[in-house]
């Protein structure tokens, strides 16, 4: 049998290695003489990559009645495609081919750990909301990691994705530990999100999220590239890593009382307004302080915008359980991971959502 602590180590790696590659992918890209339409163009394959295959793996993972062997796959599917695209010398269309297969299979990796940190503690006989205190392991090595990888990337421009490989080869490693164990049974997907598609506020929900997602994911991804265009060390980027990570953790740990005082239609407005004046000031700033201060609003602005959209989803989606309606936003979590909502674990942070967009 699997231990916890084999699990939150697998969190610590997995997440850490996000922490150091989503921030610096970009300005690794840069530096190596990759224009900026070229870096756009890779983003955007590499998260339709993430959307087309998330139900094959979803499909996959039923067939084989086992997430354990799809986390396997994908840990070190994912490994390869990333390390052949940093590691190799290869051209352009080489590389966002390698992009892609690491995008494509990097998707369900957080879901498929949830699940299995949950079915590890029902195993043990542990309440399913000791899960925060797993995961909280995965929120720390996000923080260490991107600290660490903004001070390598001074000495060496791909030092801080040659630590996210390393990270991410451990964490593959340790999913060998997990247990054989099947699924209860196959998660009704499509039926779960048909019936969703069917309420009145869908499309301008979809929308408000799409767009909102894209400027989030965005920032995550070039705040690298914008730390260095105002003349600021790497340095400054890891600070602002950890200082949005804790700012974030510290929304989803109240997630829940601001919830029961105000509707996850209001918090998502509210984080929506915020995250557009934060983005501007970082936009039209110089100083450093400045950029810490407006990273821990992004922390404010995407811990408020996932307790509200998982709010809104448990709470307005038609037919079905809750924890199917939760899932029609996730497609590769299995039954499992979807009885424990992120807005009761104050640890549920998405910056492995976002992580994995990278």
């Amino acid at each position: 049998m699997v231990s916890v602590s084999t699990i939150a180590a697998t969190f610590f790696l997995v997440l850490g290695g996000a922490g150091a590659w989503v921030p610096f992918f970009g300005l690794y890209l840069q530096r190596t003489g990759y224009s900026g339409t070229t870096f756009g163009l890779m983003m955007a394959a590499m998260t339709l990559a993430r959307v087309v295959s998330a139900p094959l793996w979803t499909a996959l993972a039923d067939r084989f009645r086992s997430s354990e062997r799809v986390l396997i796959l994908t840990s070190f599917v994912s490994w390869c495609g990333a390390a052949a695209a940093i590691w190799l010398e290869l051209p352009p269309l080489a590389v966002a081919a390698m992009l892609v297969v690491f995008a494509a299979a990097r998707g369900p990796i957080g879901p498929l750990l949830d699940a299995e940190s949950l079915v590890a503690l029902e195993r043990r006989g542990l309440d399913a909301r000791h899960y925060g205190r797993i995961r909280l392991w995965g929120s720390v090595g996000f923080m260490v990691l991107g600290v660490a990888a903004g001070w390598l990337a001074d000495l060496h421009p791909r030092a801080p994705l040659d630590l996210a490989l390393l990270a991410w080869f451990l964490g593959a490693v340790l999913t060998f530990a997990f247990p054989r164990a099947p699924l209860a049974k196959p998660v009704p997907v499509w039926e779960a999100m048909r019936a969703f598609a069917g309420e009145r506020f869908f499309g301008p929900f979809v929308a408000a999220l799409v767009l909102h997602g894209f400027a989030l994911v965005t920032w995550d991804n070039v705040i690298g590239i914008h730390v260095a265009s105002i003349g600021l060390s790497s340095r400054w980027t890891g600070a602002a890593v950890a200082v949005a990570m804790v700012t974030e953790i510290t929304v989803m740990w109240l997630g829940r009382a601001v919830l029961a005082r105000i509707d996850p239609f209001r918090v998502l407005i509210l984080a929506t307004t915020l995250g557009s004046l934060r983005w501007l000031a970082a936009a039209v700033s110089r100083d450093p302080v400045v950029l810490l201060v407006t990273q821990a609003t992004h922390g404010v602005v995407f811990g408020a915008f996932w307790i509200a959209s998982v709010e809104i989803l448990r709470t307005r989606a038609r037919g079905g359980s809750a924890r199917r309606r939760r899932g029609s936003s996730r497609p590769a979590r299995t039954a499992s991971a979807r009885s424990c909502p992120a807005w009761r674990s104050p640890w549920r942070s998405s910056r492995c959502a976002r992580a994995d967009c990278s």
